[in-house]
């Protein structure tokens, strides 16, 4: 990875790839910063897209503590994004559930 010298990066993260993995963790110039996707579906998309599977709230809880725990700054994946069910908002089908998920591991991960 190159980066402008001039730039003054403090830390980094691994921006999001589809792969069927909920979490990934980067460490840079000693910060570490966790990225947690709660699902997502491009099937929809142009050209279609990879899918990770919501598993009801558990692959969101287990991305969470696989990196809370060690990082210094947790980054959620398309809070808002509806389009790729990346979204942690109230719906119809799963309620505040993912915003409880998230509350707790706030509140609780040290």
């Amino acid at each position: 990875m190159a980066l402008d010298p001039a730039a003054g990066v403090d830390g980094l993260y691994d921006w999001f790839e589809p792969a069927p993995k909920f979490s990934s963790l980067m460490v840079w110039n000693g910060l570490r910063v966790g990225h947690v996707v709660p699902g997502y579906d491009c099937s929809a998309c142009s050209p279609p897209g990879p899918t990770i599977s919501r598993q009801d709230g558990l692959g969101f809880q287990a991305g969470l503590q696989a990196v809370g725990p060690g990082s210094d700054l947790v980054l959620i994946e398309g809070f808002d994004n509806v389009d790729e069910n990346a979204h942690l908002i109230e719906t119809s089908e799963w309620g505040r559930k993912y915003l409880a998920i998230t509350k707790w591991f706030t509140s609780n991960l040290p």
